[in-house]
């Protein structure tokens, strides 16, 4: 009687150890894919934070540009407008 206790015992504790494998294989599948998934992330993320890199150096540049612009413009209305008032008094 104890003979056959101890053999499905045993039986049990095979099933149950196959069904953990089965299961851990699963779960390292799984996490290999995770892992998989995640470093891709990454990967597009750092491209995404270069290329937002440059489009801030870009429009910082653009900024700088226009405000230069914007200040030679205005140093040309004063100009004329001074060219303009010097021949008014002049006639």
């Amino acid at each position: 009687y104890y003979r056959t206790l101890q053999s499905h015992y045993c039986t049990l504790q095979i099933h149950y150890c196959t069904l953990q494998i089965h299961y851990c294989t699963l779960q390292i599948h799984y996490c290999t894919l995770q892992i998989h998934y995640c470093t891709l992330q990454i990967h597009y993320c750092t491209l995404q934070i270069h290329y937002c890199t440059l489009q801030i150096h870009y429009c910082t540049l653009q900024i700088h540009y226009c405000t230069l612009q914007i200040h030679y413009c205005t140093l040309q209305i004063h100009y004329h407008t001074l060219q303009s008032h010097y021949r008014t008094l002049q006639s």
